[in-house]
C-alpha cells in the first residue's frame, strides 16, 4: 500500500507533508495527509484499544492457520478481539481461499451476519473471470500442471482436501493411440441421461462414456461426454458417439421418467437408419450411487483403467478426483455413466472381467473369510447356519 501511494502520481498527495511532524510512515503504519491512518498486524496479534472503520483480514487460513493457530484459536481471536474492535459503522472484510473441509472461513460462511461472495476463475459457462490476465486456455494449462484438488481449491474456491479424496491422483494412468494399434477390444457405451424437457436446456449434465476392454482385462476410456443442452442436441451427440465408436453394447440408466429418454433416443437412431439398440440398465439394481462410483477404485488402483493422454478426459478425471460421497452437489454424470460399466466389462472373448478388491480393504478381508483362508476372531466359530450368514 505504501508503494502504491508513493509510485502513483494521483496518490502521492496522501503521503504526509514535511510540516506534519506527528506522523508515522513505515511498513506497518501509514498516517496519510488526509487524516486516515492504516495499520497492519499479523492475524492473532494484540489488537485491543483500536476501533477502526475498516478491518480487513487477508487469507487467515493460509498454511492451515496463521502462526500455528488452530481453528478454535482463530475463532476465539476473531470473535473475542476483532469483532469487539468494530465500532458502529465499521465494516469487517475477510478475503482468502478455503484450505480444508472445515476451516476458519467455514465458520464465517455459516454465520448469517456475514455475506459471502465467491469469485472463481471461471463461471458456470466456463467464461474466465479476468480474461485479460487468464484466458480459458491459460487456465486449462494451469489445471494440467497442478493436482486437481489444488486447482479446485485455489482457482475454483471449492472446499476440498486430498486427505478426504476417494480417488487419488497417483491412480490415474493414461494411454496413447499407439497402445491401441494391435488391441482387440470389447466396447461398452453407457449413458446417464437427464429428465426429458424438449426444447429447453437441462439443469443437469448428461453423461456418456465408451470404454474398450482387451483380453487381459485392461479397460481403455475411448470416448466421454458431459453435455448440458437441449434434449434434441444431447440425443444427436449420443448418436454421433455411437457412430464414432461402434460399441458392442449400449446401456442407459433407467429410473422413472428416464424411460422416455431411451424411447426418444431409440426412435432417433431408427430414423437415421442405424443398427444400434439401447438397453435399460439399473432398473433392478440395489446398489446405491455412492457404492457404484466407489466400485471404480479397484481397477484404478491396479492401473487397469486407463484414460486418453491427449487431455480429452481431463474434465472427467478432475470430477473423479474431487468427487465427495457426502456431497449432493457433485458433478458426476459422466463418472456415474462409467461406474455403470463395472459389472458389464468383458473381454473380447466374452469372459466377464473378474471383480477385484482394493488391497487392505474390508472387502478383501471378508472375501478371505468366506473362502476359509482367514478364520479367526469374531468369525472363527460361525457356521452357515448362523443368523449372520
Amino acid at each position: 500500500m505504501r508503494q502504491a501511494i508513493e509510485g502513483r502520481k494521483k496518490l502521492q498527495w496522501l503521503k504526509p507533508h514535511k510540516w506534519q511532524t506527528a506522523h508515522v510512515w513505515e511498513a506497518e503504519t501509514l498516517d496519510c495527509s488526509n487524516g486516515v491512518s492504516m495499520e497492519a498486524y499479523g492475524f492473532g496479534s494484540s489488537f485491543r484499544g483500536r476501533h477502526p472503520k475498516y478491518i480487513i483480514i487477508d487469507d487467515p487460513c493460509k498454511d492451515s492457520g496463521t502462526g500455528g493457530m488452530d481453528i478454535q484459536e482463530q475463532e476465539d481471536f476473531f470473535y473475542g478481539t476483532i469483532i469487539p474492535a468494530a465500532r458502529h459503522g465499521s465494516q469487517v472484510i475477510i478475503t482468502g481461499n478455503p484450505v480444508a473441509r472445515r476451516d476458519f472461513l467455514l465458520s464465517i460462511e455459516n454465520n448469517v451476519k456475514f455475506s459471502t461472495h465467491k469469485f472463481p476463475c471461471w463461471d458456470a459457462n466456463r467464461e474466465p473471470l479476468w480474461p485479460e490476465v487468464y484466458s480459458i486456455s491459460d487456465l486449462e494449462e494451469k489445471r494440467s500442471l497442478i493436482p486437481a484438488y489444488i486447482f479446485a481449491r485455489e482457482y475454483l474456491l471449492m472446499r476440498v482436501s486430498s486427505d478426504n479424496a476417494k480417488f487419488r491422483e497417483e491412480w490415474i494412468k493414461h494411454y496413447s493411440d499407439d497402445d491401441l494399434a494391435d488391441e482387440l477390444l470389447y466396447k461398452i457405451m453407457t449413458i446417464d441421461p437427464v429428465p426429458p424437457n424438449p426444447g429447453k436446456a437441462a439443469r443437469d449434465a448428461m453423461g456418456a462414456v465408451v470404454t474398450g476392454t482387451n483380453d487381459k482385462g485392461v479397460v481403455y476410456v475411448l470416448d466421454s461426454m458431459n453435455f448440458r443442452g437441449t434434449l434434441e442436441e444431447g440425443i444427436d451427440r449420443l448418436i454421433d458417439m455411437m457412430v464414432r465408436n461402434n460399441p458392442d453394447f449400449i446401456g442407459e440408466e433407467e429410473f422413472g421418467f428416464q424411460s422416455m429418454h431411451r424411447i426418444w433416443l431409440q426412435e432417433k437412431i431408427q430414423a437415421r437408419g442405424l443398427p444400434f439398440g439401447v438397453k435399460a440398465i439399473g432398473k433392478d439394481s440395489t446398489k446405491k450411487k455412492v457404492n457404484r462410483i466407489e466400485s471404480l477404485q479397484p481397477k484404478l488402483v491396479q492401473g487397469k483403467l486407463l484414460f486418453r493422454d491427449n487431455g480429452a478426459d481431463a474434465g472427467m478425471i478432475g470430477r473423479l478426483l474431487l468427487w465427495d460421497p457426502a456431497s449432493r452437489t457433485n458433478e458426476d454424470d459422466d463418472i456415474d455413466a462409467l461406474a455403470w460399466q463395472v459389472p458389464l466389462w468383458q473381454t473380447p472373448g466374452g469372459a466377464v472381467v473378474e471383480k477385484s478388491t482394493v488391497k487392505g480393504s474390508f472387502d478383501e478381508a471378508f472375501q478371505e473369510i468366506l473362502s476359509g483362508e482367514r478364520k479367526r476372531g469374531f468369525f472363527a466359530d460361525m457356521s452357515p447356519t448362523d443368523g449372520f450368514w
